[in-house]
């Protein structure tokens, strides 16, 4: 499961993707690259100038995928849930 919701500015438009969740037994199975994939290019498909996300430090598995796939860290919160 996973959401991406879009922001229309004068500008341009952005994509925000929110509660990438794989069941646990269908992890290591490619569900999540598959899944991201298929909302990066539906993010193309519609114009969106940018993707983010926001995760978790402790998500060591899915952030190692959000780089593979071209996502660039920006920064950490401390104390938060992301």
């Amino acid at each position: 499961m996973a959401t991406l919701t879009i922001k229309q500015t004068l500008m341009r438009k952005d994509g925000f993707i929110d509660d990438v969740i794989v069941d646990e037994n269908h992890r290591r199975q490619g569900v999540a690259d598959n899944l991201m994939g298929n909302l990066i290019k539906l993010a193309k498909v519609r114009g969106l100038s940018r993707i983010e996300l926001k995760s978790n430090p402790e998500r060591v598995n899915a952030n190692k995928l959000y780089l593979k796939l071209g996502f660039v860290l920006i920064g950490t919160v401390e104390g938060s849930n992301y």
